[in-house]
């Protein structure tokens, strides 16, 4: 009948008011255990303040509506005799610079044109790490000239830019461009040069450093030496891409950040031989069609929360365990106190046991 007693009453054993059995070595473990805790904070929850360790995920997606602008800040350019390694003198009687807009919808094309002029050192600061050259020599775009092109390349509704360096001509329609009457004729010039020229060309661009919380957007100099001759064309064709960095903010619950950034995604080069050429550098730039994205998530108090719970749990069990092995015979003994049980180890087991 004792077997199927549902109403029995529980003992408990009470040590000095205590219910359980506490020890100078459980004492020890208790201290480290919270020092456990303290430490697994620190070493799970440091980055909630520092934000050094994001989880990043990179996704390229198709971009419905790229834009880049080009400012007198974002391109820079100079040309110098590839044998010599020296920057022509009277670059204005020898070559021509200009830089076009070309806007296209479907098959209508408008283009809109813009004389390059030479670089103020207010725009030359921000190439100063990058200059190979005098910086009296580099050219840019006139201020305040900022030039949107929208759209990816190749598309119905897109534009793209073009930089392109000819042999000097003289011109009296303004139509035509800026009136000159001082240029060298084409034939002189291309006796009086040098075979090989050389165009240093200076562009902004931006790369995302991911563990930079307040400013992962790093703007940098891409450098490019592109070769031609009197008798050929050189084109180096530019692609931008628009880059959207996502930040998750939050300490607790989501709260995202988005930053938009413009890069050059990659570049193409090829020559075309032409002996009557005029032209001797045709540059494009165009949008690409991707977006880069970059996700950035942080660690949250509740995540650490529940790294730090698993640690100190299996901290605690092993604790325990050990615990268990060491006080098994103390309480033995304590039992063999208060019951006075015989000293015969087989009897004394079958009485605790």
């Amino acid at each position: 009948m004792e077997k199927i007693d549902l109403l029995y009453s529980p003992i408990e054993l009470n040590i000095k008011g205590e219910k359980g059995l506490k020890t100078k070595l459980g004492g020890i473990f208790t201290i480290l255990a919270l020092f456990f805790f303290t430490a697994s904070f620190f070493a799970f929850g440091i980055d909630i303040f520092y934000k050094k360790e994001p989880k990043i995920i990179e996704v390229l997606k198709n971009n419905p509506s790229p834009l880049f602008q080009i400012t007198p800040e974002s391109i820079a350019f100079t040309l110098y005799d590839q044998e010599s390694v020296i920057q022509y003198e009277e670059n204005e009687r020898k070559f021509m610079a200009y830089l076009e807009i070309f806007r296209y919808v479907g098959l209508n094309r408008t283009h809109e044109r813009f004389d390059i002029v030479k670089c103020t050192p207010e725009k030359m600061k921000y190439f100063n790490d990058s200059i190979y050259f005098s910086e009296d020599k580099y050219y840019c775009l006139p201020n305040e000239t900022n030039i949107d092109i929208y759209g990816a390349f190749n598309t119905y509704n897109f534009s793209q830019a073009r930089i392109q360096v000819d042999f000097c001509k003289n011109n009296t329609d303004i139509e035509n461009g800026s009136i000159r009457n001082n240029c060298y004729s084409t034939d002189f010039i291309k006796k009086n040069i040098t075979e090989r020229i050389q165009m240093n060309i200076l562009m902004k661009s931006v790369s995302i450093v991911n563990n930079d919380y307040l400013n992962p957007g790093k703007t940098h100099i891409i450098s490019k030496m592109i070769n031609t001759d009197v008798n050929t064309w050189s084109r180096m064709n530019v692609f931008f891409r628009n880059i959207e960095v996502s930040t998750d903010k939050g300490f607790i619950s989501s709260d995202i950040e988005n930053e938009n950034y413009q890069s050059v995604d990659h570049i193409l080069t090829d020559s075309i031989w032409n002996n009557n050429t005029d032209t001797i550098f045709s540059h494009i730039f165009a949008n690409g069609n991707e977006i880069k994205i970059h996700v950035r998530s942080y660690e949250k108090i509740q995540d650490v929360f529940a790294l730090m719970g698993g640690f100190i749990s299996l901290f605690i069990n092993i604790s325990k365990g050990f615990l268990r092995f060491k006080n098994h015979t103390l309480i033995i003994d304590l039992f063999n106190k208060v019951y006075r049980i015989s000293h015969n180890e087989n009897e004394e087991r079958k009485v605790i046991i």
